[in-house]
């Protein structure tokens, strides 16, 4: 979607011929223009479409990563199979010797290169719409809003863009709900920010918002931990700010609101540390006139003075005690759905009450749980390990350990499954009526959004699990690219300091029982030749930008291994978010690419940026060489440990981990529609429909619209 100011056009109008020229240009990146965005464009004077053309371009090769010079090692790739293992390690030494901050060093270059012709693929081009300013405007407040209505985390990566946008549409954004407390924090925060600038205090900002998402202490926590600039996940330590009086008060009434209920303490004591650090702030002995109840119970909190819920559950559970305990766990449906494991697996005798017991509050129990709960149980026996994803506020990494648990019996799962999918399917029913909709087959490979706030944002970026066809006849060349620059720090000496910065594209080939036997990478420049498959050369400063590039040939890899893993490693120390410049991606070429620009980006079929914080490390994309599916990883490391010698063959457990988390069983885009079925009618002809759920550039909803699917 591009847009044009609206406004009253002078001057002689845009001709056919220029437009021509424009739609030759958008070619060039992979895009076209709709028949409906030419008309528009007829209607504005030439000045007022050279503006818009300029602008757009910008952004379109931005999207694709081609507004950057990408310098490469050798020039004359993909044309490598000549190369010598000599000539490989003799060059690689001679840059690595000669190579600094400021300077590239030696670089080969040949005398005779490569004529690098410029020839059409046949590639696909995406069709784009044109929009005047106001249709645009409401295109991104709907943007905004689905953001914070989404069931999922908001990505990090989308902190900043949402921020500029908040500042501009204000009055605005008025989602119908917040699902997901995380984004509640973030709203608050950004509202804080936004009053911030219009010179009002922090009191006044929290008697102003408005706070009827507010529904637990814990959400007011997460609010003024989003005050006090802390982590809205909870789980670092805070340094809460001072309130004014007014502040405080209308603090204390909002939890004066919620003492009330029997769960009050509890809800404090799951977070303990950080309300006694936030109680000092809020001076509670001062309004013990105002909110007596809540003064005692404050109190017994501080005191300890109290029995937890947990501890009631425990001691229901230890006495074999099972109508007090489903009793209790019904209070809290989502403790109860996190229990059921255990239960069965040691409450055998007592199954059919635990699951009559979670069959009647299951609805209670919120949507995202609930659809993570439906991939652990469709999961429950795929590997005889247990792969547990362990996510920081800007982190995220695996831990695998041997499974010693009791299994839990087939019919059992199914019953479990059943539950849950007529709960969500309950809860789905109570939404608007969809009618005509069209649903394509196609939608069954692409793995509805996962909480996973550190993920990538950028050109087409799928959801962790999705899995794209590939077809060896027509595509028979990925080509994998990632581009970065040097950072710069603070110095005190001077004002900023250069840093070098060495990124380390690879592919790594593992065979079916997930032991690697095959790394094409710094370390390894010849490891792909046996099966057609060729690395551009390790670079390893970039003061003006640097590139790599990895083509494989995936029919040829088959012959191998099974699986192809895609990894960026920053060998220089750095985490992603340090670097100013740095993205990564996939083109899918028709041609083995022995002519032709080394970066076209109207092939490029997806590209995203690598912004995540704390990450060293990122397994972008695996190549199902049997199925010949492209599949979504996009996993940000943070075990420094995992990848430190991308030699070592100790160095494949975090990555083995992620291709297996990768290849289990997701909920897939096709089948959470079908859930909705109760309130949907569907059509079998895609003409018919007046809502497409398809991944062609048309569709109403398409398996890159997150934000949409995810609320």
């Amino acid at each position: 979607i591009l847009s044009i100011d609206e406004k009253t056009s002078k001057g002689n109008k845009i001709s056919d011929a220029e437009i021509g020229s424009i739609l030759l240009s958008f070619s060039s990146l992979g895009f076209t223009l709709s028949k409906e965005a030419i008309d528009t464009l007829k209607n504005y004077s030439k000045e007022d479409v050279t503006a818009f053309y300029f602008e757009s371009t910008e952004t379109l090769k931005e999207a694709k990563g081609a507004n950057v010079n990408h310098i490469v090692f050798y020039e004359e790739f993909p044309n490598m199979k000549d190369k010598t293992l000599f000539e490989y390690l003799y060059n690689a030494i001679y840059h690595y010797i000669t190579a600094g901050t400021n300077s590239y060093g030696h670089m080969p270059r040949n005398i005779q290169k490569t004529v690098k012709n410029y020839f059409n693929e046949n590639i696909e081009l995406i069709t784009l719409n044109v929009f005047e300013q106001k249709k645009c405007e409401k295109i991104l407040i709907e943007f905004i809003n689905n953001e914070f209505e989404s069931n999922k985390a908001i990505l990090n990566s989308k902190h900043d863009l949402l921020e500029s946008l908040f500042m501009d549409y204000i009055p605005f954004v008025n989602p119908t709900s917040i699902p997901f407390k995380e984004n509640l924090a973030l709203y608050a925060k950004l509202y804080k920010n936004y009053s911030l600038n219009l010179g009002m205090n922090i009191g006044s900002v929290l008697s102003l918002e408005n706070l009827s998402f507010v529904k637990t202490p814990t959400d007011l926590l997460r609010i003024y931990v989003a005050f006090s600039d802390g982590d809205i996940t909870l789980t670092k330590n805070t340094k809460f700010i001072s309130l004014n009086r007014a502040g405080r008060k209308t603090f204390l009434s909002l939890l004066n609101d919620m003492c009330d209920n029997e769960s009050f303490i509890d809800d404090l004591a799951m977070h303990e540390f950080l309300w006694k650090k936030a109680l000092e702030k809020l001076h509670i002995g001062d309004y013990s006139n105002n909110f007596p109840l809540l003064y005692s119970l404050i109190t017994k909190f501080r005191n300890d003075d109290y029995k937890t819920y947990n501890s009631k559950v425990v001691s229901a559970y230890k006495s074999k005690n099972i109508n007090e305990l489903i009793s209790l766990l019904t209070i809290k449906p989502g403790v109860f759905a996190r229990s059921i494991d255990y239960l069965i697996r040691n409450l055998d005798e007592y199954k059919n009450n635990i699951l009559s017991g979670f069959a009647k509050v299951a609805t209670k129990v919120s949507t995202s749980l609930l659809l993570q709960l439906w991939s652990y149980y469709k999961n429950r026996h795929t590997y005889e390990t247990r792969i547990f994803t362990v996510n920081g506020p800007f982190s995220s990494f695996l831990v695998e350990k041997e499974d010693n648990r009791k299994l839990v019996d087939d019919v059992t799962i199914a019953v479990i499954i059943s539950i849950i999918e007529n709960s969500l399917k309950e809860k789905y029913s109570e939404r608007e009526k969809l009618e005509n909709v069209y649903l394509s087959e196609n939608m069954k490979n692409y793995a509805i959004p996962t909480n996973n706030r550190n993920a990538s944002y950028g050109f087409k970026t799928l959801t962790f699990g999705s899995r794209v066809k590939l077809d060896s006849s027509d595509m028979p060349i990925l080509r994998f690219f990632t581009h970065w620059k040097n950072t710069q720090k603070s110095n005190f000496i001077k004002n900023v300091q250069e840093e070098r910065v060495d990124i380390d594209l690879s592919l790594q080939l593992y065979d079916d029982n997930f032991n690697r036997v095959e790394v094409l990478s710094w370390h390894r420049m010849d490891g792909g030749a046996k099966f057609n498959s060729f690395h551009s050369g390790d670079i390893i400063t970039a003061p003006d930008g640097a590139s790599e590039f990895i083509d494989l040939d995936y029919k040829k890899a088959r012959e191998f291994g099974r699986y192809a893993l895609i990894i960026n490693n920053v060998f220089t120390g750095q985490n992603f978010a340090d670097i100013p410049e740095c993205f990564s991606g996939v083109m899918f070429r028709k041609n083995a690419g022995t002519s032709g620009p080394i970066f076209n980006p109207a092939t490029v079929k997806y590209k995203y940026n690598l912004t995540q914080k704390d990450s060293y490390q990122n397994i972008a994309l695996v190549i199902d060489l049997d199925t010949m599916e492209l599949i979504w990883v996009d996993f940000p490391n943070t075990n420094r440990q995992s990848y430190s010698v991308a030699a070592d063959s100790r160095a494949t457990l975090s990555t083995v981990s992620v291709l297996k988390k990768a290849l289990q069983k997701h909920m897939s885009i096709y089948e959470l529609v079908k859930l909705h079925s109760s309130r949907i009618t569907f059509v079998n002809e895609r003409k018919k429909a007046t809502y497409t759920i398809d991944d062609c550039d048309d569709a109403t909803l398409k398996p890159y619209d997150i934000e949409k699917i995810s609320s």
